[in-house]
């Protein structure tokens, strides 16, 4: 029923979305230079398809594919949950509830039909969240129980490059709390996970011929701070080594709510070549302009935590055409789009486009608070709370995992929708196991 649901939306963008990065996996694995910018599955997945209709003369047939089969994974997911949620005891109008979101909540049914990597990553952390719920409930470790949660697991990590250092973060956390009763399975059970993920990881990394992406990557705060120091500073600061990492010209191009055009046109040659030199002259400048380093970091954090934030629905600015809230335009890749938009449902069509695209949603402040990325990290800490409130502490500990994937989420380019969507679709979740249900755990 859920897939049912889906396909309104899909035949109004018919054959799938191609936004976001798509263009650029789909380039790399094409010219076979794939590198780890991109989690090297998920772009081995994307490009095989492109792949198999550009060899078949049907443009189209490679995103048709791509978003059927991703629909399929997404609804058959949302659907285990809510098998879950009957089967826990919790109240029918709650599932009903729950049903409705999975099924017609538009972030999902677009979500559900675009390349981007994040539609997959957030339901398996879904699945994750609720097979470990499950797991900290079975004193006795299924083995059936055990290979499905190592298999969602390590492909949940192969999906997202943050994913491994919320996972390394809020593991050992887990760990160390005394609702884990048997404390040596759970270590060796999440060993085994993190063996397998490398192993499987490296594997693929090997056969495909995958290069490491620039560690560049990693220094989104870092480059927001200096750009925003020596944007508003410059003046002042002629003297230091700043402009030999961060070219002037670069500088003049700092964005408070994205920190790609300073990123990725640094000298990342220097930076590569001196890093011990780039740490000393960002300590150096923070200690100079500590309130210019706070704001930097909080303005390009804004939306995940600010609930009037409209940052993240126009993040590109007027650079980017069809990019508002979410995206609904198609990248080229070599001056071809990455499928040819057939619009068989123009109702449909316009509706979304306006409201999500356009931004239209914004008219009204109630639902402009309801789509924004920090309501819904706000109401996932509230149902925390609640667990703790109600001393269900067993529920809590898959939340750590939500909560240090958020702080990674900090420390990232910028705020956007699909990032803060795992957190999304499993929040009505954590408020469905919020009240009684007729299993203790």
């Amino acid at each position: 029923m859920i897939f049912v649901c889906y396909i309104p939306v899909w035949l109004a963008f018919y054959p799938g979305i191609a936004a976001y990065d798509a263009n650029i996996q789909v380039m790399q694995f094409m010219q076979n230079e794939i590198t780890t910018h991109h989690p090297v599955l998920h772009t081995l997945f994307l490009g095989s398809l492109y792949k198999a209709g550009t060899v078949a003369e049907k443009p189209n047939m490679g995103i048709d594919w791509y978003a059927i089969i991703q629909m399929l994974i997404m609804s058959a997911i949302f659907a285990y949950v809510l098998a879950y949620l009957r089967t826990r005891g919790i109240e029918r109008w709650k599932q009903y509830l729950c049903f409705i979101f999975f099924a017609i909540f538009p972030v999902n049914s677009m979500m559900a039909i675009s390349t981007t990597k994040d539609s997959l990553f957030a339901v398996l952390v879904l699945l994750f969240m609720v097979q470990l719920q499950e797991l900290l409930s079975d004193e006795q470790y299924e083995w059936k129980k055990i290979g499905a949660y190592v298999f969602t697991s390590v492909l949940m990590l192969m999906l997202r490059n943050n994913a491994i250092y919320a996972w390394l973060l809020s593991i050992p956390i887990m760990a160390c709390m005394k609702m884990i009763k048997q404390k040596k399975k759970f270590c060796l059970l999440h060993l085994l996970i993190l063996l397998c993920f490398f192993m499987v990881n490296r594997g693929i990394m090997f056969r495909s011929g995958a290069e490491k992406g620039s560690p560049i990557e990693l220094l989104s705060v870092p480059a927001q701070q200096m750009g925003r120091v020596g944007f508003y500073y410059g003046d002042e600061i002629e003297d230091c080594v700043l402009t030999e990492y961060i070219p002037r010209e670069t500088l003049e191009q700092y964005d408070p709510y994205l920190a790609d055009p300073i990123k990725f046109q640094m000298n990342a040659e220097k930076v590569r070549g001196d890093k011990r030199g780039f740490i000393k002259e960002w300590i150096r400048l923070g200690f100079r302009y500590p309130g210019t380093y706070l704001n930097a970091f909080l303005c390009n954090s804004i939306g995940f935590w600010y609930l009037g934030d409209v940052s993240h629905a126009n993040i590109y600015g007027d650079s980017v055409a069809d990019a508002g809230y979410l995206m609904d335009l198609r990248l080229s890749y070599n001056d071809k789009t990455i499928g040819t938009e057939k619009i068989i449902l123009p109702c449909v069509h316009d509706a979304y486009h306006q409201w999500f695209v356009e931004n239209g949603y914004q008219k009204w402040f109630l639902v402009q608070i309801l789509f924004a990325p920090a309501f819904w990290w706000w109401i996932g800490v509230t149902a925390v709370l609640f667990f703790v409130y109600r001393k269900q502490y067993c529920k809590v500990l898959p939340c750590f995992f939500l909560g240090a994937y958020y702080i990674s989420l900090l420390f990232g380019s910028a705020c956007m929708v699909r990032y803060i969507y795992p957190i999304m679709v499993c929040v009505p979740v954590l408020w469905c196991l919020a009240g009684k249900d007729s299993r203790k755990g």
